[in-house]
């Protein structure tokens, strides 16, 4: 979204309401709402946008992986952990010709602070 890369995150929010109206079955435009939400720190609206986007396409790893970072930021570990776990079975760890964006590799990261996360709530 042109928008989003300029930053101009009103912009983009819109274009992706927009679009939903027009077609709700489309996956993007709520994971482009993900993305917004996440960027300007509104981590409910990130969710329920990653969730309505796995919903429509629950083997998307780029979904998913959306999902489980805005769970870790709202430390709703369990839920980011499970997220984590699918998009980790969709991608290999690294795997440059079919992962140009180091998504395996970052949710690999993202899995190990949840990890370690987790086990810190269990020991306190």
């Amino acid at each position: 979204n042109a928008y989003y890369n300029r930053k101009d995150y009103e912009s983009a929010s819109n274009a992706a309401q927009a679009l939903i109206q027009i077609r709700d079955d489309l996956a993007y435009p709520y994971y482009m709402l993900g993305i917004v939400g996440y960027d300007t720190k509104e981590y409910q609206a990130s969710r329920e946008a990653y969730e309505k986007a796995v919903e429509l396409y629950e083997d998307n790893a780029t979904f998913l992986y959306g999902l489980a970072y805005t769970c870790d930021a709202m430390e709703d570990y369990e839920t980011a952990y499970a997220a984590s776990m699918r998009c980790k079975l969709l991608m290999p760890t690294v795997n440059h010709e079919t992962d140009r964006y180091g998504l395996g590799y970052h949710n690999a990261r993202l899995l190990e602070r949840i990890e370690a996360k987790m086990k810190t709530e269990v020991t306190e």
